[in-house]
């Protein structure tokens, strides 16, 4: 069996600053590469959601939604980290639009929408995956902050999945940064 290759962050048209790929030519590209699913982790919104999710099931490929956060960062406040949030199930897509929606509500700083660390509780992280992208230019210090970080969501969700619940997923992605 041939292994199967699915892109975790991939920004479209509807992430404003930096996406460029439009989603029906995406969902056709997908399919001819034999790819089971799509995930697509625009900045800071779910603006593409409903176009994702009609035209990659239309070609019966999965659709999972996420999005690309920025949390705040109290050291340098003008330097959010990024962190990508996807939905494992209802639970997580549900979460995740409260998360969105706070951001924009009451997260506003220079002209971003930003999550506060204390806005992600093991409650509404239930049902999302986590990945780091392991940005080795603007966090690493000898461990990368992302990584602290997610290791610290996980400790505080071992309390859920002691108790029986495994929605909660955390992925930690170190990028190795190659000399060209």
């Amino acid at each position: 069996m041939q292994p199967q290759f699915v892109h975790l962050h991939l920004h479209t048209e509807y992430s404003m600053v930096d996406g460029i790929v439009r989603v029906k030519p995406l969902i056709k590209r997908v399919a001819e590469m034999n790819m089971p699913a799509v995930v697509v982790t625009d900045q800071s919104n779910l603006f593409c959601m409903v176009k994702l999710y009609k035209t990659a099931q239309g070609a019966g490929i999965k659709p999972i939604i996420g999005v690309t956060m920025w949390i705040e960062n109290p050291k340098e406040v003008a330097k959010p980290f990024p962190l990508v949030l996807l939905c494992q199930n209802n639970e997580g897509y549900k979460n995740l639009t409260r998360l969105v929606s706070k951001t924009y509500q009451h997260g506003q700083h220079l002209g971003m929408a930003i999550l506060a660390r204390e806005w992600l509780t093991a409650e509404s992280a239930k049902g999302l995956i986590a990945l780091s992208n392991g940005d080795r230019k603007r966090w690493c210090r000898g461990r990368c902050a992302a990584q602290q970080w997610c290791c610290r969501w996980c400790r505080s969700n071992r309390r859920v999945s002691s108790r029986g619940n495994q929605s909660t997923m955390v992925s930690i992605v170190d990028i190795v940064m190659a000399k060209f």
